[in-house]
C-alpha cells in the first residue's frame, strides 16, 4: 500500500504520516513494515556553530540539523524520493509506504503513482487541509501559514 499525503506546508502531512505509522506498528507484528518517505528530509542540512559552554566558559562546536528551503531543488528531491520509494517497493521489505510531500500539482504526484503501479501497489491520495468553500479555504491557508515550521516562502 502506498499513501500519498499532500497539502500545503503546515497542513499536517508529517504529523499524519507519523500517526499512521504509529497505528500500523501497534497493529502489525513487524515494525519494519512501514516506511515514511518525506520531502522534508531532503531539506535538512547539518550546520555547525560555536556555543559557549556555561560550565567551562569555553566555546565548543555544536552540530544541529536545520531545515533549509531550496526552491530550485524541489523537483530534484521529488525525483530522488520517487526513485527511493520505487526501490522500497521492489525490495518487498516495506508493505506500507507513506509519502509526505506537498505535491502542488497532479503531475508532482504522478511520478510516485507510476512507481507504485509498476510494483502493483495499491495507491491512495490523501489531501491534508484546504476546503472547497473559498471562504474556508482562505482560512485554512492562513492556518497552514501559521503552522508551517519550515519557513517556506508564501507563494
Amino acid at each position: 500500500i502506498v499513501i500519498l499525503l499532500r497539502g500545503l506546508p503546515g497542513s499536517g502531512k508529517s504529523r499524519l504520516a507519523k500517526l499512521l505509522k504509529d497505528i500500523e506498528v501497534q497493529h502489525c507484528p513487524s515494525a519494519a513494515s512501514v516506511r515514511i518517505v518525506s520531502i522534508d528530509d531532503c531539506y535538512m542540512q547539518e550546520k555547525t556553530k560555536k556555543v559557549k559552554n556555561p560550565a567551562t566558559k569555553k566555546y565548543e562546536t555544536q552540530t544541529t540539523m536545520v531545515y533549509e528551503w531550496e526552491d530550485d531543488m524541489e523537483d530534484v528531491y521529488r525525483q530522488s524520493m520517487a526513485k527511493a520509494m520505487g526501490k522500497y517497493l521492489k525490495s518487498n521489505v516495506y508493505n506500507f509506504i507513506l509519502v509526505d510531500d506537498w505535491c502542488p500539482t497532479v503531475a508532482d504526484m504522478e511520478t510516485y503513482r507510476q512507481y507504485a503501479v509498476e510494483s502493483k501497489a495499491e495507491v491512495f491520495v490523501v489531501h491534508c487541509g484546504g476546503a472547497e468553500d473559498p471562504k474556508r479555504a482562505a482560512a485554512d491557508f492562513e492556518l497552514c501559514i501559521e503552522q508551517n515550521t519550515h519557513d517556506i516562502p508564501r507563494k
